[in-house]
């Protein structure tokens, strides 16, 4: 059994499928800012209804973004260490990938800026998308197509089984955030 996970957008969700890749159940939620607490409901529910315990996962799948900074956090800290609590590998997609594999997609980056990913090229950071020329989600998008765990469907057999251990998001451009001056848990600079 694979749990598949999709914490990268407001919209939160998990997937089970079986060993030959059949998707046996999905559920989703907006968490936009809570991802954590409806991530852990969702896997425990959704095992539950399927009649799975957690000690029958063989494999856990994770979106790694990008997307939201905080919410790939939780979804890639959740999956490597439900992971490695069971000591199975953890497979990854991307937001892009879980969007579309055969068009253009966008997310949301900062204010006034969008991720941009043809298929088959490297992304790029874009101040304006036209939602006419491409998927995802965001403001300008009537339609929006969300990266979902359930999204794993077509790419469980591409993906290559990873130690959890070293998982870490997919940043396209690295998160701007300042590191304390001062701790007592980081090694002093002498």
């Amino acid at each position: 059994m694979t749990l598949a996970l999709s914490t990268s957008s407001p919209l939160v969700s998990v997937a089970l499928f079986d060993n030959l890749g059949v998707n046996i159940g999905a559920e989703s939620q907006y968490a936009d800012g809570a991802a954590s607490g409806a991530l852990a409901v969702m896997a425990r529910d959704l095992t539950m209804l399927c009649g799975v315990g957690f000690s029958d996962i063989t494999q856990v799948a994770v979106d790694v973004g990008p997307g939201g900074f905080t919410g790939v956090r939780v979804g890639v800290t959740f999956a490597k260490s439900l992971a490695w609590g069971l000591g199975v590998p953890v497979v990854i997609a991307s937001a892009f990938d879980l969007v579309s594999l055969k068009f253009a997609v966008a997310v949301p980056f900062k204010k006034g800026q969008w991720l941009y990913r043809r298929p088959g090229e490297e992304p790029s950071v874009e101040s304006s998308v036209d939602p006419n020329c491409c998927v995802g989600y965001g403001i300008g998008f009537d339609d929006p197509s969300l990266p979902l765990a359930s999204g794993f469907r077509d790419l469980l057999k591409q993906c290559v089984g990873l130690d959890p251990v070293p998982l870490v998001p997919y940043y396209v451009v690295e998160p701007s955030i300042s590191q304390p001056k001062n701790s007592m848990f980081l090694p002093s600079k002498t």
